[in-house]
């Protein structure tokens, strides 16, 4: 069925007679209107489900500079956006002032107009959380919002962020996935430091809330004691670690940075690579819905595509064994991340191997990117819709 927006009289309808037809947590009715041929009317294909209920989907992010002024991942979030609408799903983005007012609004993705535009519109039933910014989870607006979705019985995934070491010292609690971890402590002072890099001589440095590679060097203790960094960028070699220490000491507490043992990495053609693992919730499991790999190229340090690193096939590596290991390592992770942090329904898991086929988790991410690979992004939108449905109407099999 169809269900029209007026944007100028900011008012929707529908055109079926006789039919009570809602949508959003309130279970606002939308009205019966006869058709009328008016300008400023959106049109939406929906599907009603159970006593012609319309489920309805928010997307939440936080304001940004651009010219719509919203933050994050939009391409993902017009091709959710999209996707769920194929299917009969009202879905929409929105941000903490747009709800937190007596009227919330939200955002459509106006294909005619290539802009997104915005229109009032009921609480989603489901909130699937995209806010980019670790701060804003931590502020008043975002807790008055989960008290919010709380009252009003709004299921939202993913909670928060995984913080890197709340990570790892939650998983080092777990028998099987703390034989997965390399060695991490936080950076706190030099001597710390020191013990560390005379442990493993070779070590990572990286920032606890940093992404995509971003600030992330490696440490190597020489024979003569100086101290080689690498970057994906430059190399730079201090004559004591003390000299290093004095460049970097503000860098490293104000990002609060983790060190972590360096794994030494299977190579394939000469150079490093990991996997990239996407994870969905369905049905009690936790399911792979993807898996890339990622080698380096112009540098050893990542392999993360934009500091260098190129998409490889996972057939070209992959092995019966491989497959069960990661099946389980996906599983465990959102059994046990769920358990600490609440309801996951979505992340991905970087992961890297060793020469002697040892796995190692290096990140877990419950905001992934969009993966390059469209197949991935394909069985993804396939199963956010399906989860969307399993949230609200568990016992639902038409997805």
């Amino acid at each position: 069925m169809k269900i029209f927006y007026n944007s100028s009289t900011k008012q929707w309808w529908h055109g079926q007679n006789g039919l009570t037809v809602t949508f959003g947590a309130d279970q606002i009715e939308i009205p019966y209107q006869h058709p009328l041929f008016l300008q400023d009317v959106q049109s939406f294909d929906v599907r009603p489900f159970h006593r012609n209920e319309i489920l309805t989907i928010g997307i939440l992010t936080t304001n940004g500079k651009n010219k719509i002024g919203l933050g994050g991942n939009l391409p993902l979030f017009q091709s959710l956006h999209s996707y769920l609408l194929q299917h009969g799903i009202l879905c929409y983005v929105f941000t903490a002032n747009d709800v937190l007012q007596e009227q919330p609004h939200g955002f459509i993705y106006c294909l005619e107009l290539n802009t997104w535009k915005k229109i009032i519109v009921p609480l989603p039933h489901i909130v699937y959380n995209r806010i980019p910014s670790r701060p804003f989870e931590a502020s008043d607006s975002f807790q008055q919002l989960k008290t919010l979705f709380s009252n009003k019985h709004i299921k939202m995934f993913n909670p928060c962020f995984i913080d890197k070491y709340e990570m790892y010292t939650t998983f080092q609690q777990h028998e099987r996935l703390k034989q997965l971890l390399p060695k991490t402590i936080v950076v706190d002072n030099i001597n710390q430091l020191a013990s560390f890099l005379r442990t493993y001589s070779t070590i990572y440095l990286k920032p606890r809330d940093g992404n995509r590679g971003k600030g992330i060097h490696t440490l190597t203790c020489k024979r003569d004691k100086s101290i080689q960094l690498v970057s994906p960028t430059e190399v730079e070699t201090f004559p004591t670690l003390q000299a290093y220490w004095n460049v970097y000491k503000q860098q490293l507490h104000s990002k609060k940075y983790l060190a972590q043992q360096a794994i030494v990495p299977k190579k394939k053609n000469g150079h490093r690579y990991d996997y990239r693992l996407l994870v969905h919730y369905e049905q009690g499991r936790f399911k792979l819905s993807g898996k890339g790999v990622r080698m380096s190229q112009t540098q050893e340090i990542t392999t993360h595509v934009p500091t260098g690193g190129k998409i490889i096939p996972y057939h070209e590596v992959t092995t019966p064994a491989l497959d069960q290991q990661l099946t389980e390592i996906a599983q465990t992770c959102g059994d046990v991340l769920s358990h600490q942090l609440g309801f996951i329904g979505e992340f991905s898991i970087d992961l890297g191997e060793n020469e002697a086929g040892d796995l190692f988790i290096y990140e877990v991410n419950s905001k992934p990117m969009q993966f390059d690979e469209t197949d991935i992004e394909t069985t993804r939108l396939h199963q956010l819709k399906n989860l969307f449905i399993e949230l609200k109407y568990p016992n639902d099999d038409k997805k």
